[in-house]
């Protein structure tokens, strides 16, 4: 790759001129590395907490995470026609994430849950 010419320069044709274009639009290519490579997941506590449960937890939390992402849009909609702002959106969103703190922090423990 130190000598990288034009690429008019060279006469080659078919796949041997595909594969050189592509080497030089791959010149100095940083790889991406994935985003979680050697971090901790975000289900570490559930992973942890589950044991033979860890299925069924996980397929648990899914589905609530999913269900309230289709009915948040919908209610969103929803009050966005009756009131025709966006700040209701986010005072309602500000209460149900104040509702989750407080419900957490109510019943939350550190104990072992199962087997």
């Amino acid at each position: 790759m130190a000598g990288l010419k034009p690429i008019g320069s060279e006469k080659l044709e078919g796949m041997d001129k595909i594969s050189r274009i592509m080497e030089i639009a791959r010149y100095k290519e940083v790889k991406p590395t994935p985003i979680n490579e050697n971090k901790k997941s975000v289900y570490s506590k559930t992973l942890a907490d589950g044991h033979k449960y860890t299925g069924s937890l996980m397929g648990i939390t899914n589905m609530l995470g999913a269900i309230s992402g289709i009915i948040g849009v919908y209610i969103s909609g929803l009050i966005l026609e009756v009131t025709n702002s966006w700040d209701a959106i986010f005072y309602v969103v500000a209460g149900v994430m104040f509702f989750g703190m407080i419900f957490y922090l109510l019943f939350a423990s550190v104990e072992k849950q199962f087997d």
